[in-house]
């Protein structure tokens, strides 16, 4: 795959110059900071140095070829290097643009004058809702309707709608999305606390989270809310069931899991 040999590239060269700047004080300090992602005295006590610590943030999936924030974090925090900074934000920029190029070809492909085919917007609020419309979808849409219409502006982590436990009646909900929500709900209600380990097990990047937890106005349960939302935003049909259940197994929350196992389980009878 070429995104994941990119990113053994990457991985190699962050190393090189890395390794030189971390000390066992550093490292203890890393460490520490991903103690409760790691979640396992006996694997912090293998860490010795910080290839081991990369390989561990890998396996738990904090780190990943398209999310690389634990690598911009340790360059920005302790290495400070300005070539090892341009190194990951070069490769940051160009997994993003390989990611969504697909779609701008698909849409470059369209006249202007032609409808966005098979979708028809007419509730725009209900838009942050659909799992399967990115936030660059968001943008196409609104360049593709009159000057007179523009879609309402929202922060790339949409954190405007707050937590809501009232059933879906709206026909603009079909029954997955139906399903998602009473799940993020039920996820939300239990999840406290530890709402930020869950969202770094679905890929959510650190900076995302960030953004989340400085929302003051949100309590635990719009928070988890929020990140599940997120979750939503970059799943597909066919995986975000398995991925949500490994997130949860990964999280140590078992008990969430068996919860939604057995919802998902009696929504599909």
């Amino acid at each position: 795959m070429i995104n994941m040999e990119k990113y053994k590239q990457l991985r190699e060269s962050f190393l090189k110059i890395s390794e030189l700047h971390i000390d066992n004080i550093t490292l203890n300090e890393l460490k520490l900071k991903y103690k409760y992602c790691i979640n396992s005295n006996r694997t912090m006590g293998y860490i010795k140095d910080l290839e081991f610590l990369i390989r561990v943030l890998e396996k738990r999936t904090i780190l990943r070829y398209n999310n690389i924030e634990p690598l911009k974090y340790i360059s920005t925090q302790y290495v400070k290097d300005p070539a090892l900074d341009l190194i990951l934000s070069k490769y940051d920029t160009e997994i993003k643009t390989m990611e969504y190029s697909p779609f701008y070809k698909s849409c470059s492909q369209q006249s202007d004058s032609s409808p966005i085919p098979s979708m028809q917007i007419t509730n725009f609020d209900s838009v942050r809702y659909m799992p399967n419309i990115t936030y660059v979808s968001v943008t196409m849409v609104e360049s593709r309707l009159p000057q007179s219409t523009a879609l309402p502006t929202y922060d790339p982590v949409e954190l405007q709608t707050q937590y809501d436990p009232v059933p879906i009646t709206g026909s603009s909900f079909n029954k997955k999305e139906q399903i998602q929500r009473k799940v993020f709900l039920r996820i939300s209600e239990e999840l406290g606390r530890f709402w930020r380990d869950l969202a770094r097990h679905l890929n959510i990047r650190e900076s995302e989270i960030d953004a989340i937890e400085s929302q003051t106005n949100l309590d635990l349960k719009n928070k988890a809310y929020e990140a599940l939302k997120i979750f939503a935003s970059r799943s597909d049909d066919d995986s975000w069931k398995s991925d949500l259940l490994r997130a949860l197994d990964n999280s140590r929350r078992k008990d969430i899991r068996e919860m939604v196992e057995k919802h998902l389980l009696f929504q599909d009878k």
